[in-house]
This record gives C-alpha cells, sequence and structure tokens, in this order.
C-alpha cells in the first residue's frame, strides 16, 4: 500500500488542505454492504478522526468499517481490550468496482517503515509524535 500525501488529514497550511471524500460517498459503501448480506447497524463521524465510521453485524460480531476522510480507502477492525483496532479481513471485494480500495488486514497491520510514501513534512512530524505502530493507525487515525 502506498501512502499518498494528506491520508493522515494533516498538511502544511502552505500546501492546502488535502481533499475531502463526502460522507455520502461513505454511506454508499455501507449500502453496498448491507445489500451484499452484511447488517449495517449505525454509520457516523467521529468527531477527531481521520476516518468516518460504521458498525456492521457479522453473525452475532460487531465489526467496524472505516473509510479515509480524504481518500475512498476503506479498512475493517475489531476493538482490542486495550482499546487498540485490531485490522480484520472482511469480503468487500465488490466495493472495488465503485471506486473505493479495500485494503487487508496485512496492509493495515504492518509496519510503517515497510511502506513507501509520499507523505509531506507536516504528517510526517505527527508520525513522529504520536509513534502509530501500523499503516492502519496512520491511515484512520485519531490524532488532534
Amino acid at each position: 500500500m502506498f501512502l499518498i500525501k494528506g491520508i493522515t488529514g494533516f498538511y502544511h497550511v502552505r500546501r492546502g488542505k488535502p481533499q475531502n471524500v463526502d460522507m455520502s460517498f461513505f454511506k454508499k459503501a455501507c449500502y453496498i454492504m448491507d445489500s451484499a448480506g452484511f447488517s449495517v447497524i449505525t454509520v457516523y463521524c467521529p468527531e477527531i478522526a481521520s476516518y468516518y465510521e460504521a458498525q456492521i453485524a457479522v453473525g452475532d460480531e460487531l465489526v467496524s468499517m472505516l473509510m479515509n476522510k480524504c481518500y475512498p480507502v476503506i479498512g475493517f477492525c475489531k476493538n482490542g481490550s486495550d482499546g487498540k483496532k485490531i485490522f480484520i479481513d472482511l469480503p468487500g471485494e465488490n466495493l472495488s468496482e465503485f471506486g473505493y480500495k479495500v485494503t487487508s488486514a496485512a496492509e493495515l497491520n504492518a509496519e510503517f517503515n515497510n511502506f513507501d510514501h509520499d507523505l509531506d513534512a507536516a504528517e510526517l512530524e505527527q508520525i513522529k509524535y504520536w509513534k502509530p505502530h501500523s499503516v492502519g493507525e496512520i491511515v484512520f487515525n485519531e490524532w488532534d
């Protein structure tokens, strides 16, 4: 996975704000998942986060579907006992047909050092400060 400039939601003022993906595009992804047999429980936009979130029932389990606010990158996760996200694989191939990039658990759980990127200095400064352990913690962050 190549980390695109702006994916963290942070930017240098002189370079301009990264693009924003409208929440309606995320809601469309939720509708696609719902029509694929998953039950979407709730859809919301966390106040301080780089992503939109939906709670999805997968059998008896609740799973979160996340979409980055700047790029239509989607990931799935469960919440660990320590509150950290545990990225998982969930069938979402049909989302790719509609312009979403569904990331795998392997991509999101990988260490940041293993990936190419064109993140700008403001983003790298945030990464240095917050010390994320995985690519998923960068793409789907809750940094303020």
